[in-house]
């Protein structure tokens, strides 16, 4: 028959000298799990896969430490790992809508973003100043006089030649054009022609072919000018550039050295620069239907390096803890900004 206990059976008494502490600050941390030996030599197997692709599926009451005690476990793990490689998007300058993913050693990552960031700044203050510069203008400026005295005399000739035939050089809406002159040094009209006699008029047909020829040959000669002289100033603003340029890509170069698709990205945005001088011309300041709008300068914004992944400050292998794993969140996405209307992203 049951009976009754007594209010002092109902608590256990525990004698704190059988313990073996004073304070629960002597007691050892407990890193083992209590009760799930088997769960953790199973979860122990996973993590000892040195594969790809497996998963490990945890199970458990709610409130059991099921996150905490994978993530504890995982963390030790990955202490024994080692550190993975930085990951950088930068510009493509072959294909512009898929930028090329470069992996670097950690910390190299934040090291060479940090030095474009610092290229960048270097060439937004030293090549619009070579181009506002008195030595280049000069040199610039001793090219387009040469130019024009070139196609000066060119003309002369020409002018000359025609008038020593009874010609004068005309400016049209089509160009320039030889026409007959006429006893008052003006150009011939049709019904003057029309009344000269047929060996005269026989006499103009074949100097205005003839004419015509040298108009062509000296229009050539003048456009092979035109183009000579502008690959002239394009020479001379490459050269002007690259002294900017060089010294501060070959510095890149040499620190970088080891890395070859660091090295190439580099040598590519020399290139690219030296392509688009004038996309690094100060702009002057653009008035359109009477609105003022501010000088744009020139813009490096595709230099810069998109350092998507930083492993300059972890310790052994990364643990990442996504609680919401949808696609965006594992794989990132195109982010846009609006400019004038238009999405854009660089």
């Amino acid at each position: 028959m049951a009976e009754p206990l007594k209010p002092e059976e109902l608590v256990r008494i525990c004698n704190p000298e059988e313990l073996g502490f004073t304070t629960t600050e002597e007691v050892p941390t407990l890193h083992d799990v209590i009760g799930q030996e088997r769960a953790m030599r199973a979860l122990d197997f996973g993590l000892g896969l040195p594969e790809q692709g497996y998963n490990i599926y945890v199970l458990g009451e709610s409130g059991t430490g099921r996150t905490s005690i994978v993530k504890a476990r995982l963390e030790e793990k990955a202490k024994e790992e080692k550190v993975p490689d930085d990951w950088c998007y930068v510009y493509n300058f072959h294909d512009p809508d898929r930028p090329r993913a470069i992996n670097l050693p950690p910390g190299k990552g934040s090291a060479i973003r940090d030095d474009m960031d610092e290229l960048i700044e270097a060439l937004k203050r030293n090549i619009p100043r070579v181009f506002e510069s008195k030595d280049y203008e000069r040199h610039r400026d001793e090219i387009l006089e040469g130019q024009q005295e070139r196609t000066r005399a060119l003309f002369q000739r020409l002018e000359k030649l025609a008038t020593e035939r009874g010609f004068l050089l005309k400016k049209t809406p089509a160009g320039l054009a030889v026409v007959p002159a006429g006893k008052d040094g003006r150009p011939l009209s049709q019904k003057e022609y029309e009344e000269l006699p047929r060996e005269k008029k026989h006499e103009i047909d074949e100097n205005t072919r003839f004419l015509q020829e040298k108009l062509n040959d000296a229009v050539r000669e003048a456009r092979n000018i035109e183009k000579e002289t502008k690959e002239r100033i394009d020479a001379l603003d490459r050269e002007v550039v690259q002294y900017v340029v060089n010294p501060l890509i070959n510095e890149l170069i040499e620190k970088y050295r080891e890395f070859e698709n660091l090295v190439s990205y580099l040598e590519e945005v020399r290139e690219d620069i030296l392509r688009n001088i004038d996309a690094f011309r100060p702009k002057e300041e653009f008035t359109p239907f009477g609105i003022k709008l501010p000088r744009v300068e020139p813009s490096f914004e595709r230099y810069k390096i998109n350092l998507i992944v930083n492993n300059k400050d972890t310790k052994g292998a990364p643990v990442v803890v996504e609680t919401n794993p949808t696609y965006y969140n594992l794989f990132g996405k195109i982010e846009y900004r609006f400019q004038y209307g238009v999405a854009v992203t660089d």
